[in-house]
């Protein structure tokens, strides 16, 4: 429905916001009308404590990459990492989500 209503990740941690540097985006404009906006180092941490200190909700994020079912961008490492099995629960069967693993399959990201 256009809108970001939770997070999935493999790897939680107790993060609200379980997003990678390389996967969002800040409007500048927003951003500086922030009084204490900081980024403290935390490994793992450090994303969500940047977008916390932003003061965001939820229904602040806008969901791209075609409803967030396509991957734009990803890091990569000197290291081939494994291909992993990805079976979302009920709760994460939606469209976008389907549609998203089906293009990781195609890329070979997932099985």
């Amino acid at each position: 429905e256009g809108r970001v209503t939770d997070f999935y990740d493999g790897w939680p941690a107790g993060r609200k916001f379980q997003v990678d540097m390389a996967g969002f985006a800040v409007n500048v404009g927003y951003l500086k009308k922030q009084p204490r906006v900081t980024m403290p180092y935390i490994a793992g941490h450090e994303e969500d404590g940047f977008l916390k200190s932003l003061n965001l909700q939820l229904e602040d994020i806008e969901p791209l990459a075609n409803g967030c079912s396509e991957v734009l961008v990803w890091h990569t490492r000197t290291f081939k990492n494994q291909v992993r099995d990805v079976r979302p629960d009920k709760e994460h069967s939606s469209e976008n989500v389907q549609q998203l693993l089906s293009n990781m399959r195609r890329m070979s990201m997932v099985r």
